[in-house]
């Protein structure tokens, strides 16, 4: 039995983890393709095609106009949906698990939730996981990580992203 009726698998991340949704996107991708439709057709010369969505609502997306920053919200909408369908295809082919893959993975986390990565708080861990885990215990682990990531929201940081 096929994922769907007229596809094996999802169209953008490659995989059938999660359930189809529809055009061939599953549940975790078609949210994704959706705004990165949107984001792409965005035009200040169309007002038709300035439709809030995502992360972005309507006094930010009014904001970056007025501002002439809406390109790069773009760009750091589409970077972070590229990132994302990555994480997912990660996730659902983990291969292998290095240790040093975990250690990176919490320390990204930290980045991105606390903003300490310059702190290394994770750094030598790797020896941790090589030690006391097994290949399939650290994939199991690793797997759990990426969760924290792919479930986590998308954000426009004005003063980081758009500076």
């Amino acid at each position: 039995m096929s994922w769907s009726k007229k596809y094996d698998c999802c169209q953008s991340c490659g995989t059938h983890e999660w359930d189809h949704r529809a055009k061939g996107y599953c549940s975790k991708c078609y949210p994704l393709i959706r705004i990165k439709d949107v984001a792409e057709a965005w035009d200040v010369n169309d007002k038709s095609t300035l439709i809030p969505y995502g992360p972005i609502d309507k006094p930010l997306l009014e904001y970056l106009i007025k501002n002439g920053e809406l390109e790069k919200a773009r760009e750091s909408i589409l970077r972070q949906i590229e990132a994302r369908i990555h994480l997912f295809i990660r996730f659902n082919n983990p291969g292998d698990v290095e240790p040093l893959h975990i250690e990176f993975l919490w320390e990204r986390i930290a980045e991105v939730t606390n903003n300490v990565s310059q702190l290394k708080l994770f750094y030598g861990s790797a020896s941790r996981y090589a030690s006391n885990f097994n290949k399939l215990q650290r994939q199991i682990i690793y797997k759990d990580l990426l969760r924290i990531l792919i479930n986590r929201r998308f954000y426009i940081n004005i003063w980081k992203d758009l500076i």
